[in-house]
């Protein structure tokens, strides 16, 4: 059982002064009553709940190697986990480039999740025609610094494609901090 929500305010739609906007996202708690909690001990710090026999997937030949492993690693015990939710903060602010639809913008974003330090961008949007290309670099976050890319295309009146890479470094250089995130969308609006 779980919940989740989300917030935004926008403020300043000057095309001199720029624009504004506070959000807040994802926040929220998540709560399992029964199930198995564990602690792992390793290189490599794990807490959090055990789900047993997920969609019935079993493989007896693994199995009895990872039980071994993992009853020698972790402590166990049976109860209720509560978990908070990895929520964002943002606060982002977007400005007009002159008389035409070109716009730059800076961002300071922080999520809830080990290892993700404040990240803060600054980025480039071009707009034509039914076209828009967004880049953005990147410091914090997972990476030390990163340069992204995204691409929208308005397909019909209410049809949108986008596609987007978080890291272009990452795929290149295999030794990137970090990783990559590639994504794409084919949304309807209503």
């Amino acid at each position: 059982m779980g919940a989740v929500f989300g917030w935004q305010s926008q403020w300043g739609h000057s095309h001199k002064k720029g624009t504004w906007r506070l959000s807040l996202s994802d926040v929220g708690l998540t709560y399992w009553s029964r199930g198995s909690q564990r602690e792992l001990d390793s290189t490599l710090r794990f807490s959090g709940f055990a789900v047993a026999n997920l969609l019935e997937l079993k493989d007896s030949l693994l199995r009895a190697d990872a039980d071994s492993l993992t009853a020698a690693l972790s402590g166990q015990e049976e109860g209720a986990y509560a978990a908070l939710h990895p929520f964002q903060v943002a606060l982002a602010y977007r400005k007009q480039i002159g008389e035409g639809p070109h716009q730059y913008s800076a961002a300071l974003r922080y999520r809830y999740l080990p290892g993700f330090r404040p990240r803060l961008s600054a980025g480039v949007l071009w707009r034509w025609s039914r076209h828009q290309l967004h880049s953005e670099l990147a410091w914090g976050g997972f990476n030390a610094f990163s340069l992204g890319a995204a691409w929208q295309w308005q397909v019909a009146a209410r049809w949108e494609l986008q596609f987007w890479l978080s890291h272009l470094g990452a795929p290149l250089l295999p030794a990137a901090r970090g990783g990559s995130r590639l994504g794409g969308s084919l949304q309807y609006r209503l």
